[in-house]
């Protein structure tokens, strides 16, 4: 029988913490204060964690607390689990306590009511709803949306292994550009955390992931990557289109910035217009000496502004050449010459971002 979501969050909780509540030490912090939060997440209830944080309020000022009651328990749990912490006798850094304070801040300025009186009503004065503006509603759905990108990171965690994607979850959702760039945020920190256990500066990071062994670490890194960039793409191709007269190729690439000729190689670019509507195009960076693949993703490519847009992310990249004048020399340009001769290259390949610049050759958009 497959384990329930609660059961996997206690398997990978356990295999962390030992299956006692933890305690974070100032020594080790950081790989500590991760082993404390996956445990509340998975031995604590959401409204345990709330109360908690409510009651350590009340302490400080009791006259927030009527109006942080009236928040959704999930806007609670996060600083339940850093009171849990100091519940427990563990150390907290000065910033993370401070956390917790402007936490409750932001929670009783966004729920506090205004009264107002109708002045054809002799009755009491009524209280409106709280106005949340709507970034704040864009926040919300990001949280909101994130707990299942959690739980698959979790499984990862457990397994170290997923099938889980991003881009196919981001669509089935239906989820807003505007939420997604709030998703990718959250989770280049602890992407950026993970490279650093990788590269081994850092002792408290290194045996924090010392759960994990380089290789499966690689593999984390590169799920981690593939959640932030899948955001960030879905950022450009989610707004819906408003229905309206195709525009020519050349309307598409009017604001596209890029080199006309390189007098080093004697490299032309193409017409930009044939980006639009081609499989893969090959675009070559005079100043950074990068050359750069772009596939299209279920269907042509194409651009808007200065960057490309409609390209796989995972099978999109960049190389960097170390002996352009070699590589140049003996050019093709063809599909499958061009192919050949970047999957030939040595060095290792890097994520694209889509920008295109005026130290760019477009060296071939082919169909």
């Amino acid at each position: 029988m497959a384990k329930s979501k609660t059961e996997k969050y206690k398997a990978i909780a356990a295999k962390l913490s030992g299956g006692s509540e933890p305690r974070v030490t100032a020594d080790n912090y950081k790989s500590e204060l991760m082993v404390a939060l996956c445990y509340y997440n998975a031995y604590v209830d959401d409204k345990t964690l709330a109360k908690r944080f409510i009651d350590y309020i009340k302490k400080q000022d009791k006259t927030l607390v009527s109006t942080l009651s009236k928040a959704p328990t999930y806007e609670l749990t996060s600083a339940g689990k850093l009171v849990s912490i100091l519940n427990n006798g563990g150390f907290l850094r000065e910033d993370h306590k401070q956390s917790i304070d402007i936490k409750a801040k932001e929670l009783f300025n966004k729920y506090s009511q205004v009264t107002k009186v109708d002045a054809t009503d002799d009755a009491k004065p009524k209280r409106n709803a709280p106005v949340i503006s709507i970034e704040q509603r864009i926040i919300d759905a990001a949280r909101a949306i994130s707990e299942d990108i959690d739980y698959a990171i979790d499984g990862f965690l457990n397994t170290k292994a997923s099938t889980f994607s991003t881009k196919s979850f981001l669509l089935q959702k239906s989820v807003s550009g505007a939420v997604a760039k709030h998703i990718a945020k959250y989770y280049e920190a602890p992407l950026n955390e993970a490279r650093e256990a990788l590269e081994g500066k850092c002792e408290q990071l290194a045996e924090g992931y010392s759960f994990f062994t380089k290789s499966e670490l690689k593999r984390f890194i590169q799920f981690l990557e593939s959640i932030v960039n899948d955001c960030k793409q879905h950022t450009v191709t989610a707004k819906k289109p408003r229905i309206r007269r195709a525009k020519p190729p050349a309307i598409i690439v009017k604001k596209l910035k890029y080199k006309v000729k390189d007098d080093e190689f004697d490299l032309r670019s193409v017409d930009p217009a044939t980006i639009v509507g081609a499989d893969v195009v090959y675009i070559y960076n005079t100043k950074t000496r990068k050359l750069f693949r772009y596939e299209g993703d279920h269907g042509a490519l194409s651009v808007k502004g200065t960057t490309i847009i409609n390209y796989s992310v995972s099978n999109s990249d960049v190389k960097m050449l170390r002996k352009p004048e070699v590589f140049f020399k003996g050019l093709k340009i063809g599909k499958r010459e061009m192919n050949k001769q970047y999957n030939d290259l040595k060095t290792k390949p890097s994520a694209v971002n889509g920008r295109v610049s005026d130290d760019c050759i477009i060296l071939g958009a082919f169909e």
